[in-house]
């Protein structure tokens, strides 16, 4: 249990989902899911996850965060060598089947251990653009195990991949401010932003008036809270709950990006989006994801 929630599990169906959507854009079937390929992705994000605390242990305890190694349930250096062993299976994964994404992987994994370790003012800074980074690999990553990273990054699309990333932008920045607060009106102009990220869809040359309304009510429904706490200060528990609420919304973009696909055949999947955001949520009662 305390291994689950060190590595936050609870986000594992996102990670699926990001894999999938991604074959699904590129390739528009999943005839062909490279499962080791999903195992290695899921290998590196997890050994981030935990990475993550360990790298941050002195502030956790600084914030009296309940972490299982703030409470000494896990050692550091045990979570240390486990989080670079996972590492090490997923490149090694890559390396044997998938050579194609071999340097992805390392690139993947770099970009996770330079933001986990760098030191606090330099994250401060480019933190969130790492995060964003790593996201928009784990949308790209099943794909280019199929075709190719070039290929993927071509049939998936740059505006499925940027409004993905800057999605996740946003709520990094808005995340920075978990210790202190942040101002109402910040927070909500964070969150703001990352709800209006998929409009980029828009940018196609042509688009239903379904994806418009769906665009409409997922930034109502997303910014609802933030909207509605814009004229107060935030506290560390209301951006913790509002980083929560909204890295468990982050399927639906994605169920947006195969709304405004050409692929008609694929467009229902869309709805999947809301089974992985209901999945998430559970399982975030139990395992939690900040």
């Amino acid at each position: 249990m305390n291994w689950l929630r060190l590595a936050r599990i609870a986000l594992l169906p996102t990670i699926a989902w990001d894999f999938t959507v991604g074959i699904l854009l590129a390739t528009g079937s999943l005839a062909n899911w490279p499962w080791l390929a999903f195992v290695a992705v899921a290998l590196i994000y997890h050994g981030s996850m935990i990475l993550n605390d360990v790298a941050d242990l002195k502030i956790d305890i600084a914030a009296q965060r309940k972490r299982p190694l703030v409470r000494k349930e896990i050692s550091q250096r045990v979570a240390l060598f486990v989080g670079l062993f996972m590492y090490c299976l997923a490149a090694g994964i890559c390396y044997l089947y998938f050579k194609e994404i071999f340097d992805l992987s390392l690139y993947l994994i770099a970009t996770v251990l330079v933001y986990n370790f760098s030191p606090s003012a330099l994250r401060k800074h480019i933190g969130p653009a790492f995060l964003a980074t790593a996201r928009a690999f784990s949308l790209m990553f099943g794909a280019a195990a199929l075709l190719g990273p070039a290929q993927a990054l071509n049939d998936i699309a740059y505006t499925n991949i940027m409004c993905y990333a800057l999605y996740f932008l946003f709520l990094s920045r808005m995340a920075q401010h978990e210790e202190d607060g942040i101002a109402g009106m910040r927070g909500f102009s964070f969150v703001g932003m990352a709800c209006l990220a998929p409009f980029l869809l828009l940018a196609a040359d042509s688009y239903s008036p379904v994806l418009v309304v769906c665009l409409l009510g997922f930034a109502a429904f997303a910014g609802r809270h933030a909207w509605a706490c814009r004229g107060q200060y935030w506290s560390q528990e209301i951006v913790q709950a509002q980083t929560r609420s909204s890295l468990c919304l982050a399927p639906v973009v994605l169920g947006l990006c195969l709304l405004a696909s050409e692929q008609t055949d694929n467009q229902w999947l869309a709805l999947v989006s809301i089974g992985v955001v209901v999945l998430t949520t559970t399982l975030a009662k139990s395992f939690t994801i900040e």
